[in-house]
């Protein structure tokens, strides 16, 4: 599934064909799902191979929630061909639904999976989209809302559409970690496009270690911001500095404020979200990357509900990187 922007990148030296091998006792797995790529790695006691298991999850999931497959369940649902997304049918979906709402909530608006019609008008124009402007009015105006039961999600308005770009890789990431924990394994990683989830300690019997690229890192050249040890813990990025638009010397960041429809244009480049749920430090590194690195602390320091670790990247006027932190995110950085 191709994020609306990107974060910073999980170093990973693997190979993006996919298939598995096997490491003193490990199965590796990488592929791709979603529109970009995975790496699984997991050792089960009795040496099960769940590859065909762990591909079909991440095929019906794709099918439920990416919206670049023409007939996926979310496009029909956009399109109005389908008015119900029913639990029992469309579960990945249902609970797309049901996290995007929890995390809009907690966060005041500034998550909004309802904001894809201005996303597309957004990506769409080589013009800055400013207030007055009568298309972004319009469109702005569609309603976000759905009616969300416990057992279906509808529309309120027919002109409403969905996109869980920034909320579906970290969940999909959580449902491979739950398929490890229905198994009984407890030794596990499962990153796609840059979202991990972690758990135990890896095939060199240490806590699994998670190396976050630099702004300035590129394919050919790697550099490292900071380096992290985590155990039963999820890793976010949700970062601006790779994918804007730059007009009049102003760059507009795509993560689009969801109260003014246009991009941000904050110093801040990225933030990294340490939690145990993936969905939820996905939803939120979006949501604190519109805050803005200020509005992020002054709501945590009243609201930090999900216990949430931060990294913040800013850049100055000279183009200097700088971290900080919050919630004891530098406790977990190793020297």
């Amino acid at each position: 599934m191709k994020r609306e922007y990107w974060g910073i990148a999980i170093i990973l030296m693997v190979l993006l064909s996919c298939k598995t091998t096997k490491n003193k006792e490990y199965v590796e797995l990488v592929g791709q799902a979603q529109g970009t790529t995975f790496y699984i790695a997991y050792f089960d006691s009795n040496s099960r191979d769940y590859t065909t298991e762990l591909q079909t999850i991440l095929e019906n999931f794709d099918q439920e929630v990416s919206t670049y497959k023409p007939r996926s369940i979310i496009n029909q649902f956009n399109d109005n061909s389908l008015d119900t997304i029913w639990k029992s049918d469309h579960t990945y979906l249902y609970h797309s639904f049901a996290l995007s709402a929890e995390v809009k909530s907690y966060t005041q608006g500034y998550f909004d999976a309802g904001i894809y019609p201005i996303i597309q008008l957004v990506n769409s124009s080589n013009n800055v989209l400013s207030a007055g402007n009568r298309l972004v009015d319009s469109v702005m105006k569609i309603p976000r809302d759905f009616y969300l039961t416990e057992k279906y999600v509808t529309k309120l308005d027919k002109r409403s559409q969905f996109n869980f770009n920034a909320i579906a890789q970290g969940y999909s990431v959580d449902v491979l970690a739950h398929f490890f924990e229905s198994k009984g394994v407890v030794n596990y990683m499962v990153e796609i496009g840059g979202e991990l989830r972690v758990k135990g300690k890896n095939k060199f019997n240490k806590y699994w270690t998670v190396s976050l690229e630099a702004p300035n890192s590129t394919a050919e050249n790697r550099e490292i911001q900071e380096i992290v040890s985590v155990n039963n813990l999820s890793v976010v990025t949700s970062g601006s500095y790779r994918k804007f638009k730059e007009i009049e010397g102003k760059k507009y960041s795509h993560a689009i404020n969801p109260f003014t429809g246009q991009g941000v244009t904050h110093s801040l480049l990225s933030v990294t979200v340490i939690q145990k749920d993936a969905a939820i430090a996905d939803g939120l590194a979006t949501a604190f990357l519109v805050m803005g690195k200020e509005k992020t602390i002054q709501f945590l320091e009243s609201n930090n509900f999900y216990d949430v670790s931060l990294l913040f990247i800013e850049s100055d006027e000279e183009g200097n990187y700088k971290s900080s932190y919050f919630g004891g995110f530098e406790e977990l950085i190793v020297e």
